[in-house]
């Protein structure tokens, strides 16, 4: 999946399978910070074993906020972000910590980032604790 400036169909497939909660805030910070995109929404089983087997989530499956679904539906309570700049993805804090205020000013008190975790930073890492009321397409 090819990410662009710009909309971006990829980060769109993703949210597709993320709570409308947080494709809605997506929708709000890329509005705010143009070069943000979603690197992962929903995590199958396969991505999440292999991401904690490689030490990429302390998280086996089902355990992860990317692994939450509805219905049997994927449908992610987290989302992990990087920034395109140049055709260069960046995975920078203070890029992430510009997003987490940002959001805290503009009422997305709903979302937790992990630059906060106590046991870990996990810079790119946004999610929201239960799913929204709202589960129908984004």
């Amino acid at each position: 999946m090819t990410h662009t400036e710009g909309p971006c169909s990829g980060c769109m497939d993703k949210l597709a399978m993320a709570d409308s909660y947080l494709a809605n805030w997506f929708y709000s910070v890329k509005e705010a910070f143009p070069s943000t995109h979603v690197c992962w929404s929903f995590r199958n089983q396969a991505e999440q074993d292999h991401d904690y087997e490689k030490g990429l989530s302390q998280k086996k499956w089902p355990e992860s906020k990317h692994n939450f679904t509805f219905n049997g539906q994927p449908h992610s309570l987290a989302l992990d972000l990087f920034e395109l700049k140049n055709g260069s993805a960046l995975f920078r804090p203070d890029f992430y910590t510009h997003i987490y205020a940002w959001s805290m000013n503009n009422g997305f008190d709903r979302i937790s980032w992990g630059g906060r975790f106590k046991t870990l930073h996990d810079w790119d890492h946004f999610q929201i604790d239960a799913p929204t009321g709202d589960t129908d397409a984004h």
